[in-house]
């Protein structure tokens, strides 16, 4: 669960997610050999994270094979609109 300083602000949040792969490989290539870049690991992260976030009702956007400049236009028309929930 969020925390309340987070909670009070739900309408400014939104929450970027990565699919779990892509995810364990850039950690790998940070920690090789680690749980930390585990796939077990990070599918857990990832569903957690996402979990959380549906229960918060934040608006959750999948960013793994999207640029940062589609990414900033789904955050914007998010918070102008209040998208509920979108896949990018």
């Amino acid at each position: 669960m969020l925390p309340d300083f987070l909670l009070k602000h739900r309408h400014k949040l939104v929450a970027l997610t990565i699919k779990v792969v892509p995810l364990s490989k850039i950690r790998r290539a940070r920690r090789p050999n680690s749980d930390y870049s585990s796939l077990k690991v990070c599918e857990r992260e990832v569903r957690i994270s996402e979990e959380m976030f549906e229960h918060a009702k934040i608006p959750v956007f999948e960013t793994t094979d999207t640029s940062i400049e589609e990414i900033a236009t789904y955050v914007v028309q998010a918070m102008k609109f209040g998208i509920a929930e979108t896949d990018v």
